[in-house]
């Protein structure tokens, strides 16, 4: 495998302009073949080190996509515009500035392993009917 500079995007959440996403939405891409290279060549290298081998049949390419895809669901969770306390309306980005993306990328972590917690137990529910 070549040498890639840099993080390589495995999915996108678009437009980040809270204006368009009120009118307009957004629209989430997945790129899966690129998921398929990371997960190959970085997860799972980095599991066989990390992870003892009992628990090596525990890591496969759709849990991983899986956790992807509830991430990116995620970005979208809670609020977007907001009213100042002087009622003035604003964006969570515009006020958190410089803090907004790792704050963002952070819930999106929590919330999709919360929401990835949660389908698990709804399928297990289910299950016991």
């Amino acid at each position: 495998m070549q040498d890639v500079k840099g993080p390589q995007t495995v999915a996108f959440n678009l437009p980040n302009d809270e204006r368009i996403v009120k009118d307009r939405g957004t629209s989430m891409v997945m790129l899966k073949n690129v998921s398929e290279a990371k997960f190959k060549h970085t997860l799972q290298p980095i599991s066989d080190v990390c992870i003892t081998k009992e628990q090596q049949k525990l890591v496969d390419f759709d849990s991983f996509f899986t956790h992807t895809i509830c991430h990116e669901c995620c970005h979208g969770n809670g609020p977007h515009t907001i009213i100042l306390p002087n009622g003035q309306k604003s964006t969570v980005r515009l006020e958190l500035q410089e803090l907004h993306s790792a704050l963002e990328e952070a819930k999106a972590d929590t919330v999709g392993l919360w929401a990835l917690r949660f389908l698990v137990n709804q399928v297990r529910n289910c299950l016991s009917m």
